[in-house]
């Protein structure tokens, strides 16, 4: 198996272009709620099935799993040699969904919002499994002089956020608490790095930061953390498939999954080596990636809960003006992976 450059795609952009629908017709992609089985699935997409050579996998940068199954060989066991597994770091929902629809990867790891909202603009991807979930996972980190202490303090302040991310929503739902909305603060779109800087210098209030960054967020800046996320939103990241692919390569993806499966019970044992390994893939410390692992329930599968979780953010995503309108949670899900890999009854 030829090993992957080890690459960082920094893309900030929303989606700005429609996906037009893929050739696969509905009935290929039914929901295992209601739809075609997987073997119903292959039976009628007919030959030519399972013959992709290559898989390319968008994820993040302290996300540990594909990292580590590609440094371990772990995609190796399972394909071959000759089967080529590609894993890229991006820095959001926004960057994936782009690479998704620049057939640059074809599957991403990312919160439910930008899936939702490239749904909605006719991007062609499935939610196939959960990747983690966290209740705390980010957190409301202000500035020394910025007057803000509690939540009921950002009306009128500049608050900076990742645009279309999960970090995006929790501003929203903070202000919602509060009685306030987006137009009663100024959201400035700016990435991580960036607002680290800009709090330090004064130029924002506050910024939306990843909650095991507390500390090192706090010393940085000379900021306080205002709140965490715990109470204002629940992040599950998922795994999301370019429906295209997925479809035409259903075992594939279903033994993907299984590797992924297989990795997290090793990570959860060999916790130090996995850390190292995923810091020097991207460049930092294994301290903050085994916070990172801790923070997180790291699992492939499905809760059926879940479909609650994505429909309150449907209709958050309309309040919000991000979206026109509803749309079925179930018509972004496709189980049939998960089922064909045993994860999931």
């Amino acid at each position: 198996m030829k090993r992957t450059t080890k690459k960082i795609l920094m893309i900030i952009s929303l989606i700005t272009m429609v996906f037009g629908a893929m050739a696969c017709g509905k009935n290929d992609v039914e929901t295992a709620s209601g739809g075609a089985t997987s073997t119903q699935k292959e039976e009628q997409l007919g030959e030519g099935i399972n013959q992709a050579t290559s898989l390319k996998i968008g994820d993040q940068d302290n996300y540990l799993t594909a990292k580590v199954a590609l440094e371990k060989g772990f995609f190796e066991d399972e394909f071959g040699k000759d089967f080529d597994v590609e894993v890229s770091s991006f820095t959001g929902g926004p960057a994936l969904t782009e690479a998704l629809l620049a057939n640059q990867i074809d599957l991403a790891m990312y919160a439910d919002l930008p899936a939702v909202q490239a749904k909605a603009n006719n991007v062609d991807i499935k939610i196939i499994s959960t990747f983690w979930q966290a209740d705390d996972a980010y957190s409301l980190i202000a500035g020394k002089e910025s007057g803000i202490e509690t939540l009921k303090d950002l009306k009128g302040k500049r608050l900076a956020i990742r645009t279309g991310t999960q970090g995006h929503k929790l501003i929203l739902n903070y202000l919602k608490s509060v009685g306030l909305t987006g137009d009663d603060v100024e959201l400035v779109g700016l990435e991580y790095a960036e607002s680290l800087s800009a709090l330090s210098t004064g130029d924002i209030d506050g910024f939306i930061g990843f909650t095991v960054d507390n500390d090192k967020n706090v010393e940085q800046t000379g900021g306080h953390v205002v709140s965490t996320s715990e109470g204002y939103d629940n992040t599950v990241v998922y795994q999301i498939a370019n429906n295209e692919y997925a479809s035409k390569n259903p075992d594939i993806i279903a033994r993907y999954l299984k590797v992924l499966d297989k990795t997290n019970q090793w990570i959860a044992e060999n916790k130090e080596e996995a850390s190292q390994i995923t810091a020097d893939f991207i460049g930092t410390t294994p301290d903050v990636i085994e916070q990172y692992w801790d923070s997180r329930t790291f699992k492939i599968g499905w809760e059926d809960s879940l479909y609650h979780d994505i429909s309150n953010t449907i209709d958050f995503a309309v309040e919000q003006g991000t979206i026109e309108s509803k749309f079925d949670a179930e018509e972004l899900v496709d189980l049939t992976y998960l089922e064909k890999a045993g994860l999931y009854e």
